[in-house]
């Protein structure tokens, strides 16, 4: 199935207008419309990423029979989910890599403490 047939059957099934597939994406209505139709031939890779996550689907499903995207698939072994990092969590993250080791240490107990409720 190619991505537009992907987007639109994917978008029918979960009962959503056009519009709210935008406004979960952060697209404009008429783009994913466009998209749909076939009138634009090539989303790009963080469009992409953002339609599949607003549809909650893998990203690997939403391109997985497209031959025009084959070049974005992961080989099998790498395959991921489409869960990407929240900008919070990112944050995170990266406040804790800038910790020392003897803080980051500490942290890691805390993660490994059970509650004994």
């Amino acid at each position: 199935m190619l991505v537009r047939d992907r987007i639109l059957h994917e978008r029918k099934k979960q009962g959503l207008s056009c519009a709210q597939l935008a406004q979960l994406s952060g697209l404009h209505k008429g783009t994913v419309s466009r998209y749909e139709n076939g009138t634009i031939k090539r989303i790009s890779n963080e469009t992409l990423h953002k339609l599949a996550d607003a549809l909650n689907i893998p990203f690997s499903d939403l391109i997985s029979d497209d031959p025009l995207y084959s070049d974005l698939a992961e080989p099998v072994e790498t395959k991921r989910t489409s869960k990407r990092r929240s900008s919070e969590e990112q944050e995170m993250i990266d406040w804790y890599r800038s910790l020392s080791p003897d803080a980051q240490a500490f942290f890691k107990q805390l993660w490994h403490i059970k509650p004994t409720i």
